[in-house]
């Protein structure tokens, strides 16, 4: 009998992350790299649009 094909895990690549999820992950409840990863998300699209952070 052939296997059943498991469902891809992990969220969909077009996935947009919500406010608070983004939130979560500024507050480091995921790991480190996914905190620095949003810090710079962040910082370049605050930089793109010519402001401080």
């Amino acid at each position: 009998m052939a296997t059943a094909k498991k469902k891809q895990r992990g969220r969909p690549k077009g996935h947009r992350l919500s406010e608070e999820t983004k939130q979560r992950i500024a507050d480091g409840v995921r790991g480190t790299h996914a905190r620095r990863t949003a810090e710079s998300l962040l910082y370049r699209a605050a930089s793109r649009h010519g402001e401080p952070i």
